[in-house]
C-alpha cells in the first residue's frame, strides 16, 4: 500500500501548484497502463471494477 501525502505546493511567488500525472505512467494491477486501458473499448463492468475494486 502506498502512502498518500496531502498538502499544497507553491512556487517561489506563492502561487499554488497543482501536481498531475499522465496516463502513460500510471499502471493497473494487470500490467497495462491507464493510457492503453482507455484507448481500448471498455465495458461498464470494467469501469466499475476499476473504481470499486472487489467490493
Amino acid at each position: 500500500m502506498s502512502n498518500v501525502y496531502v498538502g499544497e505546493l507553491q512556487d517561489y511567488e506563492g502561487n499554488t501548484v497543482y501536481p498531475h500525472t499522465e496516463a502513460t505512467v500510471v499502471w493497473l494491477p494487470e500490467g497495462q497502463s491507464v493510457a492503453e486501458f482507455i484507448r481500448d473499448e471498455v465495458t461498464d463492468d470494467q469501469i466499475k471494477q476499476l473504481i470499486m475494486g472487489n467490493q
